[in-house]
This record gives structure tokens, sequence and C-alpha cells, in this order.
């Protein structure tokens, strides 16, 4: 019998920017246009195979790799300010550096049993969960992101940012400039 997926949370923290925004550019007034669709997030999820899967460190590598997603996305939340404020009033986002909600979980089974019957429930527990009601939906954080640490050494990153702020355009570039901020500190995952 297969094994059942069981997704354990380690963490669960704010990331805000590395810097201020600044005082001109914390405000950033909505379109017409945008105030009219309904608050959701649009999620993403990439997937990493492991670079070392002989490890015998799964939890060290998966704590380091965490530290550096955690930094570097600190880094570059400083060149979206608008992702890590809050929308006021449907109106606006108060870029404020609130920050962007992270999740760190493990995964008790490898990637590849995922990758080779995807199925979208058990997609669903790779992202990150709302139980906010819609009022909160609307004043939370624009950006959540989970990263998933399978136990082959595999990774799934599920991101969800709101549509209000981003379409799939804007949500490819802010995730491009993420992972080049990553790889330019040096390190693997």
């Amino acid at each position: 019998m297969d094994k059942e997926i069981k997704v354990e949370v380690i963490r669960k923290e704010p990331v805000k920017p590395s810097t201020l925004t600044p005082n001109h550019l914390r405000s950033y007034r909505f379109s017409l246009l945008d105030q009219i669709p309904p608050v959701y997030r649009t999620p993403v999820v990439l997937f990493y195979s492991s670079s070392n899967p002989s490890t015998d460190e799964p939890h060290t590598i998966a704590s380091q790799t965490s530290q550096l997603l955690r930094k570097s996305l600190s880094q570059t939340l400083t060149k979206f300010p608008q992702i890590a404020g809050r929308i006021r009033e449907n109106l606006s986002v108060e870029c404020n550096d609130e920050g962007a909600d992270f999740i760190e979980t493990r995964i008790n089974i490898p990637l590849s049993k995922i990758l080779k019957k995807p199925d979208p429930e058990t997609i669903k527990l790779l992202i990150p969960k709302s139980n906010a009601t819609k009022y909160e939906v609307a004043t939370a954080c624009m950006l959540a992101v989970q990263a998933n640490f399978f136990e082959c050494g595999g990774i799934a990153i599920g991101v969800c940012l709101s549509h209000k702020l981003a379409d799939a355009s804007t949500i490819s570039t802010f995730i491009n400039s993420w992972a080049e901020t990553t790889s330019e500190s040096g390190n693997e995952f």
C-alpha cells in the first residue's frame, strides 16, 4: 500500500525586506481596473530535485536551504516594495515592509512520488493555505511562500501572490528575481 503523505510544519514566520522602503515609494494606488476583481492569491509550485541525494544529513541541508531562501527572499522584497505591503481599503497598497509569510515543511515521501502521479489534492498540500475570512484575505500579506523539503532531499516551493497586485508576468518576474538573488549567494540547493 502507498505511504500516506504527511506534511509537518517546521517553521512559520514573516520575512521582511532587508532594507526599508523609501518614503516616496510607501504608497501604491490601484488603477480602477485593479480595484474591481476580488482578492485572491495565484499559486505556483516549483520543483527541484536534490543535487546530492545521498546526503547523510537531510535535515541540516534543509535548514541551511531554508535559511538561504529566507535571506534571498528578504533581499528580493526590497526590489518589490508593494509585495511586502498590505492592501488598504481596496484602493492602494501601503508599502509598510510588513513582509511575506514563509512556511517551512517536511514531507515524508520522495518528490518523485508526487511527480510520477501528480494529483491536484496532493499539490494543494504544497502551497500555503489560508483559513482567513474574506476581509482578512483583503488585508493580509500579498505573498506567502511554502518551502517543502522531501525525504529524498528534493524541494517544492509553493508561492501564492495576490492577483490584485500581480498577473502571471509579474509573478514570473518576481520569482526570477528571487532565483537570481538566491544564486548570487554562491550556494546551491
